[in-house]
């Protein structure tokens, strides 16, 4: 009786399985206008789709496995949660919308007028964020862990931009509701945020420095020459692309150079 059980569930799910792929490659979309509203509202059906061109951002931590182990579970989420929170309301002041948070990671994108400059001073003022508020709790948290200070335990930001079309469509998974988020845009700055620098926690394609350069031809806090690593080239997204690393150059501190900079709220931690 149970292996005749067994074989109906099994032969159930197999059905299960075969009419998602059907329904997921036959469904048509129906698609919504580009209006940046509907990036930040649920799909009011699983046909829904939104296609528009934007800025995409990645927020990603550099560390994040050591400082798990270190805190512990319950902390370790304490930590994740306030860098979430924190880069959530950065975006959210530049105008951006929150799309994603991944564990470690937040997913924004950037519509409208100076997308990329938003976007540019939105991965530096959450760096800053991270190391001036963020880290200095995390230090006071681990007190006097041995194994932390002996390993000089820290963390640092990684941020990638890429600029193109996106392609979202809705999935409701166990009951879980949200969308994918299609597009090469999205899995290369997903990657570049992964990628080492020296101090320059912002990376970014040709495509998304030229927008820069020209969104702030006149603007009066144009960011500076030294702003910008020498161009170097990435495999990612199955493409060599063109990238420059932004930041400071080593041994330097200088007050954000895109002149959008806002007072980042500092989210409170339980």
């Amino acid at each position: 009786m149970t292996a005749q059980r067994e074989e109906t569930t099994r032969m159930g799910l197999a059905s299960q399985l075969a009419h998602i792929v059907e329904e997921s490659f036959d469904t048509p979309h129906l698609l919504r206008p580009p209006d940046p509203r509907h990036l930040s509202e649920g799909p009011r059906t699983r046909q829904d789709a939104v296609v528009f061109d934007a800025v995409c951002l990645y927020i990603d931590v550099n560390g994040s496995s050591d400082i798990l182990n270190a805190l512990g579970r319950q902390d370790g989420a304490r930590f994740f949660r306030a860098l979430a929170l924190g880069a959530a309301a950065v975006t959210t002041a530049n105008g951006g919308h929150v799309c994603g948070v991944h564990g470690d990671a937040v997913l924004a994108f950037f519509t409208g007028p100076h997308r990329a400059l938003r976007a540019a001073s939105t991965a530096r003022q959450v760096d800053t964020y991270a190391s001036d508020t963020l880290d200095p709790r995390l230090r006071a948290r681990l007190g006097r862990n041995r194994t932390a200070l002996r390993r000089g335990l820290g963390f640092s930001v990684g941020c990638g931009m890429d600029i193109g079309p996106v392609f979202a469509v809705p999935v409701d998974a166990g009951g879980v509701r949200d969308r994918i988020w299609s597009g090469r845009c999205v899995n290369t700055a997903a990657k570049l945020s992964k990628v080492p620098r020296q101090r320059r926690p912002l990376a970014v394609t040709a495509e998304v420095l030229d927008s820069i350069e020209a969104e702030s031809e006149h603007h009066s806090d144009r960011p500076p020459p030294d702003y910008w690593s020498p161009e170097t080239t990435v495999h990612t997204a199955g493409a060599m692309r063109r990238v420059r690393f932004g930041g400071q150059p080593p041994g330097e501190r200088k007050e954000a150079p895109l002149g959008l900079e806002r007072r980042v709220p500092t989210p409170v931690v339980p």
